[in-house]
């Protein structure tokens, strides 16, 4: 699904233009990111379904649904929810603006863009989204050893108890039997 250079970060371009996405493909590999491209929401769902990108920069306007509702779809699905969203639009207006920001996208660049403007924003979001994936990991990874100390006290807690409660019965045992025996004895 992902081409391009060997440990870059996974970008999916999702724009329904076929031009403008092969561009987007070509430039962002030819800076050493794994781009791959679909032309429409579905497809993009079908893609983070299956391997998550780092980043995804989506169109607003998409031929089976608008980028908008796709973004919310995104940020609805456990696989997909953490993936920064670069929405697209030949639309400039702040109303659209803001309703990408609300359908839960990062930023918002429009058409016609700047390239180094877009590789700079690119290169931010994706970074973010490597890092941050990155701390999730170590914070699961670490929440595991963090259960698994915890499981292991328990169970040092549970072995305790019972030594200790063995411990009582020896020394129980132990007075008995020494006082009974000093009172017999005593009794000779």
């Amino acid at each position: 699904m992902f081409n391009g250079a060997a440990g870059g970060a996974r970008v999916l371009v999702v724009d329904s233009d076929e031009a403008s996405r092969e561009f987007l493909c070509a430039l962002l590999r030819q800076h050493g990111y794994l781009a791959s491209g679909t032309a429409t929401g579905d497809g993009a769902l079908t893609c983070t379904a299956t391997q998550a990108p780092d980043l995804i920069l989506l169109d607003v306007l998409l031929p089976d649904a608008d980028g908008f509702s796709v973004c919310r779809q995104l940020k609805g699905a456990v696989q997909s929810r953490d993936i920064p969203v670069v929405f697209l639009s030949a639309k400039s207006d702040g109303p659209g603006i803001v309703q990408g920001f609300e359908a839960g996208g990062v930023d918002y660049i429009c058409k016609p863009f700047d390239v180094a403007v877009l590789l700079a924003r690119v290169k931010t979001h994706a970074a973010l989204s490597r890092l941050s994936r990155g701390l999730q990991q170590a914070l699961d990874e670490r929440t595991a050893r963090l259960k698994e100390a915890n499981r292991r006290l328990r169970d040092l807690n549970v072995e305790m108890a019972r030594v200790e409660e063995r411990q009582r019965r020896r020394f129980a045992e132990e007075l008995h039997d020494t006082t009974i025996q000093q009172l017999a004895l005593a009794r000779c």
